[in-house]
């Protein structure tokens, strides 16, 4: 019998993102589901996780032949499509339009799912006026599967495109048995992830919440945990210079790529706070949630869906540095509240967000099961 074929085409992934949704479905449906998994890409990186957490999963290397990205995968789809059962895409641009009406005249049967990013701006250009929509939504509707991230966008989309979509969040997967310690024994400390310093991140707004925040809560420290953006390093000096007393309260740790010991280091606090001005989606305060944090949140995009609209987590309105403050000092003060919360979430993630259970909706949709 022959072995279905499942391909996802990200000519610039990177090692990284292969533990995100570039990698993870096609590592699950293989996995689980016993087709050929495999990721079409450029030869961006040296791929360390197919050596150990995705081992089997395959990569292909697209050649370099026209050296543009639209050209190259059209060829490598011209020799391939008909094999191909499956076919994964992401984002609404120029170039996937282009794959999708190549890879349905050349495999008719096959079936295409095409996972939307809402963070993408050029998915809103592509369909900004009536003549783009009667263009280019014909070739969406050759998809077997398009799918969105977020509620909110799922109903901006029907809405405004008249085009029906399925919501499929992001999720996580923990490749080992893991324990959670007891909230009781944790730090007294609030930690975030990400690229410290990226605009979007609002972290240079989570300084000068924990300023405000600190005299109520001195026991508390927090903690930066990622790559620290280079244009953002004076403005760390010049906070720190101007508040000395928090000298010994604010912790730069620096990047964790092994993701068994971010999470060692995230169980160690009892706040997660995600202080983004903009999030597409926040995959950060998932993990956060998963490893059993408390989560103090700005109100972006998914986060109505990852707190069971609010429920799980202290929230503020984004870019506001004392309605940040308020939300830590909500939570420190509460430590019966986040408790629960910390155990409430961890049980929502794991029910919602685990990519096994969507990778199981995706396979039902697309009928691979």
């Amino acid at each position: 019998m022959k072995i279905k074929r499942y391909t996802t085409i990200f000519p610039q992934a990177e090692n990284i993102h292969l533990i995100k949704d570039i990698g993870m479905i096609s590592f699950l449906m293989q996995l689980k589901y016993g087709v050929q998994g495999e990721v079409v890409t450029y030869n961006n990186d040296h791929y360390s996780y197919l050596e150990g957490t995705l081992k089997g999963l395959k990569l292909t290397f697209l050649k370099r032949l026209f050296h543009v990205a639209t050209l190259d995968v059209c060829l490598y789809l011209f020799f391939q499509a008909r094999k191909i059962d499956f076919l994964q895409l992401f984002h609404l641009r120029f170039p996937t339009l282009v794959w999708i009406l190549v890879y349905r005249m050349l495999n008719p049967r096959g079936k295409i799912y095409l996972k939307l990013d809402p963070s993408n701006l050029g998915m809103h250009k592509m369909v900004s006026t009536s003549l783009r929509r009667r263009l280019f939504l014909p070739i969406i509707r050759l998809c077997s599967l398009v799918s969105v991230e977020t509620k909110d966008i799922q109903k901006e989309i029907e809405v405004q495109w008249g085009l029906r979509t399925t919501y499929l969040p992001n999720g996580i997967y923990n490749f080992e048995e893991l324990t959670t310690p007891d909230f009781p024994l944790r730090e007294t400390s609030i930690c975030t992830v990400g690229r410290i310093g990226f605009s979007d991140k609002g972290h240079h707004i989570l300084l000068k919440a924990f300023k405000l925040f600190h005299p109520r809560f001195p026991q508390y420290i927090l903690k930066f945990i990622g790559p620290i953006e280079e244009e953002f390093k004076s403005e760390i000096d010049s906070f720190l210079r101007e508040n000395d007393f928090l000298a010994n309260s604010v912790k730069f740790l620096g990047p964790i790529y092994d993701r068994s010991l971010l999470r060692v280091e995230m169980q160690k606090s009892k706040i997660f706070c995600s202080s983004s001005i903009r999030e597409s989606f926040g995959i950060a305060n998932i993990e956060a949630m998963d490893a059993g944090c408390c989560l103090v949140s700005t109100t972006v995009l998914a986060t109505n869906d990852i707190t069971d609209n609010g429920k799980l987590a202290f929230l503020c309105p984004p870019g506001d540095a004392q309605a940040l403050a308020n939300s830590l000092s909500q939570a420190a003060s509460n430590e019966k509240k986040m408790q629960e919360l910390s155990k409430e979430g961890q049980k929502f993630i794991r029910a919602n967000f685990y990519w096994p259970v969507v990778v199981e909706k995706i396979a039902a949709l697309l009928q691979i099961a």
